[in-house]
């Protein structure tokens, strides 16, 4: 006797990607992007790694696009690069094993998570 499968195979929707991101200067720029990307429906995982300046994501294509990861990277003050973007980035020596490729550093006037460095006379009073 033969049983008949009823059910169809599922096309995965869920793509894994690494991404350059500039506009990170510590490791807690790292962790508020984890947070806030990782907070975003349809996103599976996200591991940022501040010494790469990457973020590794695994998302839902039917439910976020590569665009909006972008654009949510970018409300909290961080580049995602995509496609065209991603090759304007420096490669960090080339050559066979060289390892990934390093973004170029953007000079950020404001940080995104810390307040600017304020400065103080000897005597502790804020100098104008």
């Amino acid at each position: 006797m033969t049983v008949a499968s009823s059910s169809t195979p599922t096309v995965s929707t869920i793509h894994h990607n690494t991404y350059p991101v500039m506009g990170m200067t510590c490791a807690a720029c790292a962790l508020s992007l984890e947070t806030y990307l990782g907070g975003l429906t349809g996103v599976e995982k996200v591991v940022v790694s501040y010494p790469n300046l990457s973020v590794f994501v695994g998302f839902d294509s039917e439910t976020i696009t590569e665009v909006r990861l972008a654009e949510a990277a970018k409300e909290i003050g961080y580049e995602l690069l995509l496609g065209d973007s991603a090759k304007g980035i420096e490669a960090g020596g080339g050559g066979a094993g060289a390892g990934p490729p390093t973004p170029k550093k953007k000079k950020n006037k404001t940080h995104p998570t810390h307040p600017p460095p304020t400065t103080t006379t000897q005597r502790g009073k804020k100098k104008k």
